[in-house]
């Protein structure tokens, strides 16, 4: 079914199983490299809303001991005020934290399809034969996670695919 009569059965299943391989690989990295994006806005949105808070909030408070400051010292602590609000805001609606959750997750299955196909190209390189059921698996697998996979960038998809083909080469070759 998945070999070729040229190369013989079961090098079209390694090529086979080095597409799921490279697939699964390139979309755990994709969706670990996007969730470590995420969380790093989340923190550092979150880092500044403390600090910028807490200038406001020191400087409402020594507000309190001069009679009338002045316009200026007025309109800073507006405006600090003013970012705290629109970053928050900002950080409720891009929900990064929901967001990355959702691509570890997501990642974790993708590593599991990885090992599965990592497992079966070990398994013909040391001679055996992988069954068209294992086969069938893994397609219906890479299948499932195809059709439930959230959106990443098409640069990170292709730079996390050249890296992870060129793995692959580099650990299983067949000779001819």
């Amino acid at each position: 079914m998945l070999g070729t009569a040229q190369l013989g059965p079961e090098r079209g299943t390694f090529a086979h199983i080095r597409h799921f391989y490279c697939r699964a690989a390139m979309y755990d990295m994709a969706y670990a490299r996007t969730a470590d994006d995420l969380d790093r806005k989340e923190r550092h949105v979150r880092r500044s809303v403390t600090a910028i808070t807490a200038v406001t909030s020191l400087s409402l408070f020594g507000s309190f001991f001069v009679d009338n400051p002045a316009t200026w010292a007025k309109a800073v602590v507006f405006a600090l005020a003013a970012t705290t609000s629109i970053l928050t805001a900002w950080r409720n609606d891009a929900r990064w934290l929901h967001r990355s959750h959702q691509m570890r997750l997501q990642g974790v299955q993708w590593a599991r399809q990885w090992c599965d196909a990592e497992k079966l190209a070990a398994k013909i390189m040391n001679g055996e034969h992988v069954t068209d059921e294992e086969q069938r698996t893994m397609e219906e697998t890479d299948q499932r996670l195809l059709l439930s996979n959230p959106a990443l960038t098409h640069e990170l998809v292709d730079e996390c695919k050249d890296e992870e083909t060129a793995e692959f080469d580099a650990v299983f070759t067949l000779e001819a």
